[in-house]
């Protein structure tokens, strides 16, 4: 048969089974394997040797949840080697959903060492992207380009080269031999061709800088000036700051900033870098350059310039504000007015004008009427509306030292701001706009200050709203409020009078109950106004009423970027909310989104390459390690695994398979290269105070040293209980117990070496909503303490096991037993004294739900512990004595029965845990009983002559409907909380008791 033959032979074929597999890809996109897998054996008895139709087979196993089938059938068809491109790419989609991506590399490889080609090695270089194999992936690019001779080829090498260098830990090595190589590279596919593209130069320069040669990138890169007249201020003119920058030409740096922000004055990068790098060195020529700016266009654009001009001075104060400079060269309240007189009527606003409030308290004189005087020309509804509420909240930001200085000056200003949202609200829904904005109403910014004066006196001024009685102090202060309800009994200005009915309002709960009320009403009925449902997901997290704040949370349109500062505000508090199926639905969630986005950056890059578009190469590669190297993503994997152990934990064989998982590498931990994703003002809502740079590398810091303790402990249990089931093989025990007594060390230089910092201002409270306890409370907790004497228990007795002589050394195990003991009992006496049985308040309620949920998850580990010690205990000393003798004229010997000496100590410390597990589960079970009324449910009499002498009558309208929902969610979710807390603690004393030796 001729060539042309075979080929229509072959074609013919390939058609045939692209023909006969398509039902196959159908069935499967419907996801019914079942069916899949009765076509792919009628494919194959016809075609035994059809490999795709194999391959079709293992993917429905695997989507059937038959690992072990599918990993059988793939096996099979590894080994015969495939080299068609439809097998070989189903065959790369079956392992990369095993998470098998190395395989694929593998895959390839052969395919081509068999049959050699140009696609083939493309694949398999795209094949250690996904891996990000650097080395690999300079290799084969290599192999292509002296194969084929293309030039793209041989920048996918200079690009593998320079991604690592990126990652050595030696950059000696990457500035002398990597990227010098990477250098030449570009340098040669550049100079041997003339129709390069500006990814190209940018790639060439990007590699120059990396590698310090500051002179030659710049050099280059006015060398291509030609090819810059399209280029805005993005990566290029970047990539000139840069290498200023590192030079230090300070001079040059600002002329250059001055001239691109001319260039394209509608990019604020421009000035934001500008204002950072020079904002407190060069601040006059920065206020000269900003005001003379204005008069350099052409009137028609004379708006939007100015615009653009006190954005800028406002950036410039930020930054003059974050790093406590002078601001005497500015005139803030003339930048204020001029913005307010342009912007006033924009919903952004409130937000650009948030770092001047500070500053615009401090002379309030006529500000108000300047403010009005500045209106300037409102042409329709929407922007009047806008006005009205910018307007209204600005007074409130104002006057905020006043408001905040008594209880019934806030309540005025809150049922002020209430009162105008209802007037707005009124003209916006009868004129006809609501159809065509429904989703931004102009006014929502006035309930949202309202809640945010409320709640700023509940975290930021303890004891405000204590023993007022604000109707009598309204009348006091004469604020023109109609007393409603009967009156209360006065001394001193303090109420005496405490409310007795069900669903009581302890002192205090009032402002954030209020608060709860009004963001509910809100969020109804405008479900997609974020800042409603992230106000509220805090509120009532901070309530530890995870169940209704976790519901608000992922109702938010969240994007990717946002997991990490979102994550920072809801997965430690849910956590200690002690509702741990949520928590675990949670944490899975977030480490799948983890992953996932880990998979969708590799696609990007693998696109990029095929483009050739470095450019984006390198951004997603450093979107990838963004990720990968996240604070909060080692966060949600380390408490995912403990939250195994707390959950499921019920007996050894249980904290067997748990073990056995994969772990998180204690090396993980300590790493250097975290990056601190959050952004803090993200959680913040209106005039909430900004977070200060330094405030935040505190908390970073803090995050760290709690992330390594959380860690490191996990190291030391999973370790602990894999030696468990090795007692019998010493070589792999004595692995187990080295590792964990590695982690036992980190632990402990932990333990003993917490941040020292204060986060907290002149009132005890923190400067920042605080999500969970600083690290250095943590450490102090007395139930922290006490396991830490019990690690120390099992540590030693596992280092005994591996000695020869072991029961030579047991007096030092009986003394840390008993040590132990008094630990355990010391520390829960410390922890739960304080814990009140009955009619405990919003915050302590908070409070007591977080610790009883600490308590509870640390006695599930000293469950663990001790029954691992059990294992090391029996390893050293059977549990009963031999036998001793025989009886006189009888065969039969003598059997004396004694426990070892150990036993009786133990069961000792078991009943200790068994009677601490036995003590929170009677608080809980009082607790249980106070949450079913703990708040009102019903609008009842009692409630409304409350509320009723608190609130303005549009108040009214809102709290009549709202007050007994958030009672119902406050309730259910403390019952919820106390129900798997209480289950969770049965579960425990059922193991516990288990341990005993009898």
């Amino acid at each position: 048969m001729t060539s042309a033959a075979l080929a229509r032979t072959n074609s013919m074929t390939d058609s045939v089974k692209e023909r006969r597999l398509r039902p196959l890809y159908d069935l499967l996109d419907s996801g019914n394997c079942k069916k899949v897998l009765q076509e792919a054996d009628k494919l194959l008895k016809k075609h035994p040797s059809f490999t795709c139709a194999k391959v079709f087979k293992a993917l429905a196993w695997m989507r059937l949840g038959k690992l072990e089938d599918c990993l059988a059938t793939m096996d099979q068809v590894f080994e015969e080697c495939p080299i068609d491109e439809g097998t070989l790419h189903a065959m790369s989609i079956c392992y990369r959903e095993l998470d098998m991506p190395e395989k694929v590399c593998i895959l390839y490889e052969n395919a081509n060492k068999k049959e050699k080609s140009e696609e083939h090695m493309t694949n398999w270089f795209m094949a250690h992207v996904r891996i990000l194999d650097f080395a690999n992936q300079n290799k084969v690019a290599t192999a292509l380009y002296k194969s084929y001779s293309k030039g793209m080829y041989l920048m996918w090498a200079a690009m593998s080269l320079y991604s690592k260098a990126l990652m050595l830990d030696d950059q000696n090595i990457a500035k002398t031999i990597t990227l010098p190589l990477a250098s030449r590279m570009t340098s040669k596919y550049i100079a041997e061709n003339a129709l390069c593209t500006d990814n190209d130069i940018y790639m060439f320069i990007t590699i120059l800088h990396k590698s310090g040669d500051y002179a030659q990138a710049l050099s280059v890169l006015k060398n291509s000036e030609d090819r810059m007249k399209n280029w805005s201020y993005g990566h290029y003119i970047r990539m000139e700051t840069l290498c200023l920058k590192m030079l230090k030409d300070d001079n040059k740096l600002a002329d250059m900033y001055e001239r691109n922000i001319i260039h394209d004055s509608e990019d604020l990068n421009g000035f934001k870098d500008y204002i950072a790098s020079f904002g407190i060195t060069k601040t006059e020529r920065i206020i000269k350059f900003i005001n003379g700016i204005a008069f350099a266009y052409d009137p028609k654009v004379q708006k939007l310039q100015s615009r653009i001009t006190l954005g800028a001075l406002i950036l410039l104060t930020r930054t003059l504000v974050n790093n406590k400079a002078n601001l005497c060269s500015i005139d803030v309240r003339k930048l204020y007015l001029d913005y307010f007189k342009l912007f006033a009527s924009k919903p952004y606003f409130l937000r650009d004008v948030r770092s001047l409030w500070k500053y615009l308290r401090e002379n309030t004189n006529s500000l108000e009427e300047d403010m009005v005087k500045n209106s300037g020309t409102l042409t329709n509804l929407y922007s009047k509306l806008q006005w009205k509420s910018n307007f209204e909240c600005a007074v409130s930001f104002l006057n905020e030292q006043d408001i905040l200085s008594h209880p019934a000056k806030v309540v005025n200003s809150v049922c002020s701001l209430v009162k105008s949202y209802y007037a707005a609200d009124g003209q916006y829904r009868t004129s006809g706009l609501e159809i065509e904005v429904r989703d931004a109403a102009p006014y929502e910014n006035l309930l949202v200050t309202s809640c945010v004066l409320l709640m700023k006196t509940y975290w930021r001024k303890q004891g405000f709203w204590a023993g007022l009685d604000l109707n009598v102090e309204m009348h006091s202060l004469d604020l023109d409020k109609k007393e409603v309800g009967g009156k209360a009994v006065v001394e001193n200005g303090v109420s005496t009078t405490p409310v007795t009915d069900k669903g009581r309002v302890f002192e205090g709960e009032f402002a954030i109950l209020l608060t709860l009320a009004l963001l509910e009403y809100g969020a109804e009925h405008s479900p997609y106004y974020s800042a409603y449902r992230l106000l509220l997901g805090k509120t009532y997290l901070f309530c530890a009423a995870a169940v209704p704040g976790l519901e608000q949370i992922m109702k938010m349109d969240i994007k990717h970027m946002q997991v990490d500062s979102l994550g920072y505000l809801y997965i430690p508090k849910t956590l200690r909310s002690g509702i741990f199926s949520d928590s675990m639905r949670l944490l899975i969630h977030a480490d799948a989104l983890y992953i996932a986005s880990g998979r969708e950056v590799v696609e990007h890059i693998i696109s990029a390459y095929r483009n050739t578009s470095w450019q984006q190469v390198l951004e997603f590669i450093g979107y990838r390690n963004q990720m990968v190297c996240s604070l909060q993503a080692c966060q949600v994997r380390v408490e995912k695994r403990l939250l195994e152990y707390t959950v499921d934990a019920s007996c050894r064989e249980q904290i067997l398979k748990i073990a056995h998982r994969e772990t998180v590498d204690v090396k993980v931990a300590f790493a250097t290269s975290f990056q601190d994703n959050r952004d803090l003002d993200f959680h913040l809502i209106m005039n909430e105070d900004t977070t200060s740079a330094e405030y935040t590398a505190l908390t970073f810091k803090d995050n760290i040293h709690k992330l390594r303790l959380r860690t490191t402990f996990l190291g030391i249990i999973t370790n602990y209980v894999r030696a468990l089931s090795n007692l019998n093989d010493v070589e792999k025990f004595n692995v187990n117990i080295a590792q964990a007594c590695i982690a036992h060390a980190s632990f402990t230089q932990c333990m003993a070496n917490p941040p020292k910092h204060n986060l907290k201002n002149s009132e005890g409270r923190f400067l920042f909503a605080p999500w969970f306890p600083t690290c250095d409370e943590y450490v102090g907790s007395p139930i922290i303490i006490c396991i830490h004497d019990f690690i120390e228990l099992v540590s030693t007795a596992g280092e005994l096991c591996c000695q020869k002589n072991s029961q030579q050394d047991m007096s030092k195990v009986f003394a840390l037993m008993k040590t132990a003991n008094q630990s355990l009992a010391d520390g829960l006496e410390a922890t739960t004294i304080h814990w009140p049985k009955v009619d405990i308040s919003l915050v302590n309620t908070s409070n007591l739900i977080e610790e009883i949920c600490e308590v509870v998850e640390t006695l599930g580990f000293i469950c663990i512990l001790l029954d691992v010690l059990k294992g090391f205990l029996e390893k050293m000393s059977p549990t009963l004595l031999e036998i001793k003798g025989r009886k006189k004229r009888s065969k039969e010997p003598t059997v004396v029965v004694t426990d070892a000496p150990w036993v009786t100590q133990f069961n000792s410390l078991v009943n200790s845990l068994i009677s601490s597990l036995s003590n929170v589960d009677d608080i809980l079970s009082g607790l249980r009983v106070s949450f079913v009324d703990r708040y009102a449910t019903s609008w009842t009499e009692g409630q409304e002559a409350y509320w009723y002498k608190m609130v303005a009558d549009e108040v009214r309208l809102i709290i009549e409907h709202y007050i007994p929902i958030v009672g119902r969610k406050l309730n259910d979710s403390f019952l919820r909380s106390c129900y798997e807390l209480k289950a969770n603690t049965q579960l425990k004393k059922q193991y516990a008791e288990s341990l005993v030796v009898s």
